[in-house]
């Protein structure tokens, strides 16, 4: 989890957001801070307005190993599937449940669509299809059981600021200034989050080094 950001609403509230950390305070407590990560500050944007995604408040949030487990399970049930209707794979040249993984997270934090990122993976493309129909069940899997994983957390939060223009503007409106540390280790969806609660108030600073960026890893590009 990368980056800090810190938010702070001026008069009323002083929140300081740092693209690892945020900073948040109420209206009660004028001018301290508390701290959190990028991540966290998802979850709790996502806790506020769960049902607008079709889970509950009280989801889980699955870490990286349960959700490959949640995938591998999707995987498995693709394949018994086509099984039953005479259409076997060979296992060894079939995709991995890693491999699927490493589609899923580029799409995610790319911001671009799974069939665009196997488009450019020249070793499973052959496989586009089924990948698409595992990654479906897999979203589908995860929905069912009120799960979250920390890819999910950026992805709602992006694509709820960007399709809810009244919450956007009403979180923009609550963090009126903001600042970003570790900014070279912002991926594309984290900086579409930033861009999105500084739309009409631009008050972002940014504090980064090209030479200190170790998260390219996790699809930092910024």
């Amino acid at each position: 989890i990368t980056g800090q950001f810190c938010l702070a609403r001026w008069i009323r509230i002083w929140c300081i957001l740092p693209v690892s950390k945020i900073n948040l305070t109420s209206e009660k407590v004028r001018f301290s801070s508390s701290t959190c990560t990028f991540h966290s500050f998802c979850a709790i944007f996502i806790r506020k307005n769960a049902s607008l995604i079709g889970f509950s408040s009280d989801y889980t949030i699955i870490d990286s190993p349960d959700m490959m487990d949640a995938l591998g399970i999707c995987k498995q049930d693709f394949l018994s599937d086509m099984k039953s209707k005479g259409m076997e794979y060979d296992l060894k040249d079939f995709p991995t449940t890693k491999k699927i993984g490493e589609v899923y997270e580029a799409g995610v934090n790319n911001c671009v669509e799974y069939g665009d990122v196997i488009n450019c993976m020249f070793d499973i493309i052959k496989y586009k299809e089924e990948i698409l129909d595992i990654l479906a069940r897999f979203k589908k899997y995860k929905k069912e059981r009120n799960l979250l994983d920390y890819n999910d957390l950026l992805y709602f939060t992006e694509k709820l600021l960007a399709n809810d223009e009244y919450l956007r503007a009403k979180t923009d409106e609550h963090y009126k200034y903001i600042s970003c540390d570790e900014y070279q280790d912002t991926n594309t969806v984290q900086n579409k989050i930033l861009e999105h609660i500084t739309k009409d108030y631009p008050n972002l600073t940014v504090v980064g080094d090209d030479n200190q960026s170790i998260y390219a890893f996790r699809y930092a590009n910024i």
